[in-house]
């Protein structure tokens, strides 16, 4: 029934899109993309400098709605970084103060501020949770539900000028498209009758395929049983491929005819951020040259936050004392 909804939610989207305003995502994205991003519900958790940036993108890239959370007061050191908080605004609740100028980037986009306990009921309003320099406990909760119940989970956070983030889509994500370019299209040259087939493009440009991409044959003059016919293929070289078939016993290739790739969805499976604190895999390298830093860096974001929660039991223990 969900999913159902969903779908209706995707195709009313799709037709009430301004293109005036999205028209550059449209082109990256595709209608359907941009139909289902604004169908999509946001909690953004932690609004400091970097949580504000976030919302601001999320608001402008056209979702249906954002709900802000973070009812910390506002301090000085909030002023260096948060573009919306003033001096003003100190001992104010960052997301109350910054909900009413950042609605004011889409109207297309209901913005929210609510400070509720983050409890499974809440979560579940939201098809994506964001967190933004929030202890791992928090984390470790949050991520916990959404893992489990097919929510998106970012989290993110900043310490001088090194940075974290984490991603889990769940256990089946679907990617329509993993590479994001424009799917190949070549002019056949020809086709042996063999088993399995070997297809050459010609010379003038590079098929660009690589083993297990699907492609479709359409126009060819002989060899006609294959048009409009889909193949999983074996990359050769940068001008050939060979495609699952026995061409043998059909007619041999004349001339002419193109060679288009299929996108095919893919399906990831994310591990959640309790798997991963212990067992992150393989991290993002950013700087080969220093290929040992991301892991380092892992260990040192862990430590920071260990320190943390034993800075605010000391600030709990002397605040009670006095």
């Amino acid at each position: 029934m969900a999913a159902q909804e969903d779908a209706m939610d995707v195709e009313e989207n799709t037709a009430e899109i301004d293109e005036s305003l999205y028209s550059r995502q449209l082109y990256v994205m595709g209608r359907e993309g941009q139909a289902r991003m604004a169908a999509s519900d946001v909690l953004i958790v932690g609004l400091n400098g970097l949580g504000v940036e976030i919302a601001k993108n999320v608001i402008l890239a056209g979702v249906k709605s954002v709900t802000l959370h973070d009812p910390t007061p506002t301090s000085w050191l909030d002023l260096s970084a948060q573009f919306y908080l003033s001096e003003g605004e100190l001992g104010q609740p960052r997301a109350s103060v910054s909900a009413p100028k950042l609605a004011e980037l889409n109207q297309y986009v209901k913005v929210t501020c609510r400070d509720d306990e983050l409890s499974p009921e809440f979560l579940a309003n939201f098809q994506c949770v964001v967190m933004i320099n929030a202890p791992y406990e928090t984390q470790l909760m949050v991520n916990d539900f959404c893992h489990a119940n097919g929510k998106q989970y970012i989290s993110t956070e900043v310490a001088g000028v090194f940075g974290s983030v984490f991603c889990d889509f769940g256990p089946e994500f679907v990617v329509s498209d993993t590479n994001g370019e424009a799917a190949s299209s070549c002019i056949v040259a020809s086709i042996t009758q063999a088993n399995p087939a070997l297809v050459t493009v010609l010379d003038d440009t590079r098929h660009g395929l690589e083993t297990g991409a699907v492609v479709q044959f359409d126009g060819l003059d002989g060899m006609e049983e294959l048009n409009g016919r889909q193949f999983t293929i074996t990359f050769k070289d940068a001008y050939s491929f060979e495609i699952d078939c026995d061409t043998t016993a059909m007619s041999p290739y004349k001339t002419g005819g193109y060679v288009n790739e299929i996108k095919q969805p893919s399906t990831l499976a994310f591990k959640s951020l309790r798997e991963s604190l212990t067992d992150p895999g393989e991290i993002t390298l950013s700087d080969f040259g220093k290929w040992d830093r991301p892991g380092l860096l892992h260990m040192a974001f862990r430590a920071l936050d260990s320190w943390k929660v034993s800075c605010l039991v000391k600030l709990k223990f002397w605040t009670a004392i006095e």
